[in-house]
């Protein structure tokens, strides 16, 4: 089983406190699943069905039918002839505009049919029953990514109003003839999961993340290490370079003592650090100074091959 669909029968799972919000959450379900909710459009013969991929999701349609609308006749059967994924069918008989009437006090309807939940419950419970419908979210093993598809821009628009007046800014594209509404950042996902009341998905997907960060953080550790090593040795070969050719042209006797003993002391450690160098001489020598002789040499061994090159050239 995915994590989404782990995500949504968890949320199938929970039964709203307040009748304002199962109202929100039954009319956001509808709304996604392209079931007309605002009593304009009513179902021929006041009959409407809802398709769904899960005997869970079934149920917790049923049961908020049942709890908004005590007199409708509600069915909950399979259909052999849909598709897989959406094998389960709910089938509701109300008076024909009764089901807008249920859903339209906590959740208002303005002109172009825009659903707006009044009430900041209600607009938690309207994103979960979204998500219910059309949702997803990936893996937290992969890349964040949560998503709810709409079949029209309008709905697309009551989403994102939801989702901004909870304080989270969802994004929408257009994809093979639906609208998406969806969030890209992990921390906006962690939010949504507790807004909607996932906790036990938030929490998996908070250890992932924990998990993530503390293996990135050891890979910049170990590639900062290895980029600090990998320019030690290439100064420490560049030193060593310098070192020969000074002691071949004209010999390590010849330098002043600093210089002469910082010099055997780079032969004898070949690829110590800096600092490491100075804590090997007798008297120990600070970094910076370490640092301030070994440009002496360095210095020298440059103007030595210019001699060379000089020589050669004449």
């Amino acid at each position: 089983m995915t994590f989404s669909t782990e995500t949504r029968l968890e949320l199938a799972r929970l039964v709203p406190s307040r009748e304002c919000c199962a109202a929100a959450e039954l009319a956001s379900l509808l709304m996604v699943l392209g079931v007309p909710v605002s009593g304009r459009e009513p179902a021929s013969d006041d009959l409407f069905r809802v398709n769904l991929g899960h005997p869970a999701l079934a149920r917790k349609v049923y049961n908020l039918v049942k709890r908004l609308l005590p007199r409708a006749k509600v069915l909950i059967h399979k259909n052999d002839a849909t598709p897989r994924r959406r094998a389960f069918v709910v089938e509701v008989a109300a008076a024909k505009d009764e089901l807008a009437t249920a859903l339209r006090a906590p959740v208002a309807i303005d002109r172009r049919g825009t659903l707006a939940p009044q009430r900041r419950c209600c607009r938690r419970a309207f994103l979960r029953g979204a998500f219910l419908g059309r949702g997803s979210v990936s893996a937290p093993s992969r890349d964040y990514h949560f998503e709810i598809a709409v079949d029209d821009l309008a709905a697309a628009e009551s989403l994102t109003a939801c989702l901004e007046s909870l304080g989270q800014e969802g994004r929408v594209s257009r994809r093979k003839g639906a609208y998406l509404v969806y969030l890209k950042e992990s921390e906006s996902i962690v939010d949504v999961l507790s807004l909607m009341g996932a906790h036990q998905a938030l929490l998996e997907l908070e250890n992932v993340r924990i998990v993530k960060g503390m293996r990135n953080r050891v890979n910049r550790l170990v590639n900062c290490e290895t980029a600090n090593v990998d320019k030690t040795v290439n100064a420490a070969l560049s030193q060593l370079d310098a070192i020969r050719l000074i002691d071949e042209t004209q010999g390590l006797s010849t330098l002043p003592p600093p210089l002469g003993t910082l010099a055997r002391a780079r032969q004898e450690f070949p690829y110590a650090s800096l600092r490491e160098l100075g804590e090997s001489m007798n008297p120990k020598v600070s970094k910076s100074s370490v640092s301030y002789r070994m440009r002496r040499l360095m210095r020298l061994a440059d103007s030595l091959r210019r001699a060379q090159k000089g020589q050669v050239e004449s």
